[in-house]
């Protein structure tokens, strides 16, 4: 089988659905398809991700333009992977290979505005997923993480002339690495944090959860992507010198040294008031600490008996289920633990995209809309 990928990629930095697209694209080369990646450019991302098993299959093509002729004969599966900016371009040659080569479009939805603002204390404009919602109309499948994703795709992305199939294929995490970093348990409780355009997070309040009870612990923030503003760093590490703990940020770290974070953590936190999956309460599984994070149906779904839960928004008794993890210890025994993460790993990722991929192969493509889609080179399809 062909699969052809199109998505925008940060040159540097981390982007957690960035990486669960390249880990898509990996999963599928390892299972022996032919993978094109069709990058807006180079990836720090997918490098750092060289040594899993299916990456040196991927043909990773760097195109401001996302142009493919040149690199594309023939692909069988399409899948767009959206993005927040306004350039069209990314969608249009897309659903251009899709036509040229009579092959199925299946749109990645991370999630829809719906669900979105539903959960997050800072609504978006619905605006921002104008072209996930206009070419999803060209879609035969609809690729969503989570069935709780999947409940809120269907009643967005509705159409009055075809109804796109909607299927859940939760992601998968570095299992190769995570399985073999190895490091003593220190006292530091690990936070993924980010600042830009990032309020549903809570990285802005984790001021709020240094306490005496900590005194001791550091406090480590990994940033992926984007920086730490100084004022609130400043703020910070003055709370902490207060209640006798630590701050230690770390910035840009390998898949490695992340990995390496988790075994070294005796707590992993996660304040986030929304996910469209949310990685780390499933990567901590993989290490020996417990992880505390707000009550989501999302992270309920996937790790409903492995993590700590707090009232969504409440920092208060988000604070004593980190008190309760840090004298408990992680919740579930280490088999069931490392037999529930089985189903996060590379090859498990694979094996449900195979069957997916195959599935959208049986569905007629949207012919009809992708004819009106090629007749017009200067509008969106089905608005012209």
């Amino acid at each position: 089988m062909n699969v052809t990928f199109f998505m925008q990629n940060p040159p540097k930095g981390y982007s957690g659905g960035r990486y669960f697209a390249l880990l898509m694209a990996i999963a599928t080369g390892r299972r022996g398809h032919r993978v094109t990646v069709i990058s807006s450019n180079h990836s720090e991302q997918f490098e750092d991700l060289a040594n899993l098993p299916g990456q040196q299959r991927i043909n990773f093509i760097v195109s401001k333009r996302f142009e493919f002729s040149d690199y594309v004969n023939t692909t069988d599966i399409v899948l767009l992977v959206p993005s927040m900016s306004d350039d069209e371009t990314l969608y249009l040659q897309a659903s251009r290979c899709t036509a040229q080569f009579d092959a199925r479009l299946i749109l990645l939805n991370f999630e829809s505005p719906n669900w979105f603002n539903s959960m997050s204390p800072k609504p978006r404009d619905e605006q921002l997923w104008r072209h996930w919602f206009t070419y999803g109309r060209l879609a035969t499948s609809i690729l969503c993480m989570a069935e709780e994703s999947r409940r809120f795709a269907k009643d967005w992305f509705v159409y009055p002339d075809q109804t796109p199939r909607f299927f859940v294929c939760p992601p998968s995490v570095n299992d190769q690495v995570l399985r073999a970093a190895s490091s003593a348990q220190e006292k530091r409780i690990l936070v993924f944090a980010r600042f830009s355009w990032s309020e549903q997070k809570g990285s802005q309040d984790l001021e709020r959860l240094l306490c005496a009870e900590f005194s001791g612990h550091t406090l480590v923030l990994v940033c992926g992507l984007g920086q730490v503003p100084d004022e609130f760093v400043a703020k910070l590490q003055q709370k902490a010198t207060e209640v006798g703990m630590s701050v230690e940020i770390l910035c840009g770290l390998s898949e490695e040294a992340k990995a390496k974070e988790y075994r070294r953590a005796a707590l992993v936190i996660f304040p986030s008031s929304f996910e469209g999956f949310g990685y780390p309460p499933v990567e901590a599984l993989w290490g020996k600490c417990a992880c505390v994070a707000f009550d989501l149906p999302v992270l309920r779904e996937f790790t409903s008996k492995f993590t700590y839960f707090a009232r969504v928004g409440d920092w208060e008794d988000f604070k004593n289920c980190m008190l309760q993890a840090l004298q408990n210890g992680p919740k579930g025994g280490r088999f069931s633990r490392w037999r529930h993460a089985r189903y996060f790993s590379l090859r498990s990722l694979g094996a449900r995209l195979e069957r997916e991929f195959n599935s959208a192969q049986k569905q007629p493509p949207n012919r009809h809309l992708l004819s009106e889609f090629q007749s017009s080179s200067s509008t969106a399809p089905g608005t012209g």
